[in-house]
């Protein structure tokens, strides 16, 4: 395994982050459409907000009931119960709906939950239907010019397709918990044995230094998720009260940098109060933060959302107040200013993040990070295909925040495993 460590930049861009083709539809409320969006997804977007559907943004403008959908008679509230599957699937066009897998994208190794390659519905009943999401019969789509018909007889039936495209959505994210229960870090080569060579071997190279893993719902924020939960659970197994006081104090100054940013305090409330409160019951007397009550939380629609949407407005401010930092990565990525590609990329929920998002959490928070990188290449640094060497390398690369940075290596207080477009959280083997 190779690793490099920095505290900025110097490993290659991370090749997850795709620029979003449309609206992007979570819990009953929407981002706002691309100019490049699909008609189905514009429809999407009108039908959502027509019925009080909110559009989810942690911009300092936003107030309270737009971020949430508070507002009284709203209905679709981004943090009520589990979402259903119509509210996670935005178009017919999402390369990607099974369990741990981003929905921006598609992990080209692993045999599960790709659709590349499968034809759209020719009629727009059809479509119309399964962009609400709701399951298809057969015996709705009509025979004629229809893909299986006279016309086309080499071609799918819009049975066939229709079936399809139902199983996925029966495997969609929303059917998997937001954070998983810990496995054995084997469990992963179940998913590539079809797959490329190259990823089994890395993964049976990886289980020489990670035993376990625990896979986070492939929504988008699976980062942030993945984050915060394995930043927590650190703290409450090491039971370190001053590593506690700090993160306490540090909260409380991004707080204030949050404020002079022109985030309004009935936004940052909620998001802020949940995260303060699990680290303050940890090594509490009264009702103590345990493994237990922490993946309840994180499993919960309510409070693992308000926590994610608390790490989108931290990281968006870090990148924003420092902005001379950034922007020349910014522009390297995109076309775009500071300004924009936060309102783009990092303030709505559901955007993936990039090394960018990376950078800007851990030092704001002061939390160093690796993340194992679980791709085709097969020499270091993320070069040559399969074949390339005699060994299957696996890239990582330590983000260390720059008030930590010297000349003694740091080790990191966070282990994630990415894949393209996603992240879980790994666990080092004891010793």
């Amino acid at each position: 395994m190779s690793s490099s460590q920095c505290s900025g930049y110097g490993a290659p861009i991370a090749q997850g982050h795709s620029s979003p083709t449309g609206s992007r539809v979570f819990g009953g409320s929407s981002t706002r459409p691309t100019p490049e969006a699909s008609v189905g997804e514009v429809v999407f977007e009108s039908m959502n907000t027509a019925e009080g559907g909110a559009s989810v943004s942690a911009h300092p403008a936003a107030t309270a009931s737009q971020a949430f959908g508070e507002t009284s008679g709203v209905s679709g509230s981004n943090f009520g119960p589990e979402p259903s599957v119509s509210q996670h699937v935005g178009s017919t066009a999402d390369p990607c709906m099974a369990p741990g897998c981003s929905s921006n994208s598609v992990d080209e190794g692993s045999t599960l939950g790709t659709s590349q390659g499968a034809p759209e519905l020719a009629r727009v009943s059809s479509s119309e239907a399964m962009m609400l999401g709701a399951p298809i019969e057969a015996s709705e789509v009509a025979d004629g010019t229809a893909p299986g018909g006279p016309l086309f007889p080499d071609r799918p039936s819009d049975a066939d397709i229709i079936a399809w495209e139902n199983t996925i959505r029966e495997a969609g994210p929303g059917k998997q918990a937001l954070v998983g229960q810990p496995e054995p870090l084997s469990s992963l080569a179940a998913e590539y044995v079809a797959g490329s060579p190259v990823f089994l071997s890395k993964i049976q190279t990886l289980e020489g230094a990670y035993g376990l893993i625990r896979r986070t719902r492939g929504d988008g924020n699976c980062f942030f998720r993945s984050f915060v939960f394995a930043f927590i659970e650190r703290m409450l197994l090491m039971g370190d009260d001053a590593e506690k006081d700090r993160v306490l104090a540090r909260l409380a100054e991004v707080k204030k940098q949050l404020t002079e940013a022109g985030y309004e305090e009935m936004v940052m409330e909620t998001p802020m109060d949940a995260m303060l409160d699990m680290v303050r019951n940890i090594g509490s007397p009264v009702e103590p933060l345990s493994i237990d009550i922490l993946e309840q939380n994180m499993c919960s629609e309510y409070i693992s959302n308000y926590v994610v949407f608390l790490m989108r407005m931290i990281t968006s401010c870090e990148i924003r107040r420092r902005s001379d930092f950034f922007e020349p990565f910014i522009m390297g990525m995109s076309d775009l200013g500071v300004g924009p590609f936060c309102q783009r990329f990092v303030d709505p929920m559901d955007e993936e993040s990039d090394h960018v998002h990376i950078v800007a959490l851990t030092n704001a928070l002061q939390v160093p990070l690796r993340v194992v990188y679980l791709d085709r290449s097969a020499s270091p640094g993320g070069h040559g295909g399969p074949g390339a060497g005699d060994e299957a390398h696996v890239d990582m690369h330590d983000f260390v925040p720059e008030s930590l940075a010297g000349a003694a290596p740091v080790d990191p207080s966070v282990h994630l495993l990415y894949r393209p477009g996603h992240y879980d959280i790994l666990y080092p083997r004891a010793g």
